[in-house]
């Protein structure tokens, strides 16, 4: 067998356990620093401790919350699989080439994200901010070469990745831009969110956490593409 790198993905459910919103900030603050923690909870220990165990492993963590029905932690890591393991699917035509561009990503996603559109023979950046993503995307487009998907990773305050998926939409320059958002089980059912994407036709929504299949049955869909199971092999 071939031996490839693959990502494990873990979900932790407890149906009956709800946590206060100031408290989903803390931690959700704790999994999104990238800095030096100089001062930590004892309380917020074991979520600091499995943070840099799955930084080590190249991977990412995170949590969902869906109201009254409980809370789920997630995480991912890079593994070694054998290819008899993962999602094995023959490039389509519509990915050759194709510039995406990653944005508000943590380290552990773009890894993983960069892993599998690489392996579709696609063209990835990445960026934090949505001005910053917003002059990215520009620019491309001003010099001919123009991003053909933007992937956004929705935050706890979701409000700006909407905002940029708007902007986008409404500029003749990037309105051409074929957009996915990753969000949560409980940011996927908002009232905004279920507006935004009546407006945005050209707009995706993904919920985390996901699979590579999952990501390539996306693009697929905003390309408007279809493969057959005998050609995904």
């Amino acid at each position: 067998l071939n031996v490839v790198e693959g990502v494990l993905r873990i979900h932790v459910s407890s149906k009956n356990t709800l946590m206060p919103e100031n408290i989903q900030t803390e931690i959700h603050d704790l999994l999104e620093s990238h800095d030096h923690l100089t001062h930590v909870s004892p309380h917020h220990l074991g979520v600091v401790i499995a943070k840099g165990v799955v930084d080590a492993m190249r991977g990412g963590i995170g949590f969902v919350m869906a109201g009254q029905h409980g809370l789920t932690f997630w995480i991912t890591a890079q593994i070694t699989l054998s290819t008899q393991q993962t999602f094995q699917s023959k490039t389509p035509d519509e990915f050759l080439n194709q510039r995406v561009l990653l944005i508000d990503m943590t380290k552990g996603l773009v890894s993983s994200l960069h892993n599998d559109l690489d392996s579709w023979q696609m063209e990835v950046d990445s960026v934090n901010g949505y001005q910053k993503a917003l002059e990215m995307m520009r620019s491309a487009a001003r010099n001919g070469k123009p991003y053909h998907v933007a992937i956004l990773n929705m935050a706890l305050e979701y409000v700006g990745s909407l905002k940029l998926s708007a902007l986008m939409a409404g500029d003749p320059s990037l309105e051409g831009i074929h957009q996915m958002i990753l969000c949560t089980v409980e940011q996927r059912g908002m009232v905004n969110t279920i507006k935004h994407e009546s407006k945005v036709e050209q707009c995706l929504f993904l919920t985390k956490p996901f699979s590579r299949g999952n990501v390539f049955h996306g693009l697929l869909k905003l390309f408007g593409a279809y493969v057959t199971e005998k050609a995904m092999g």
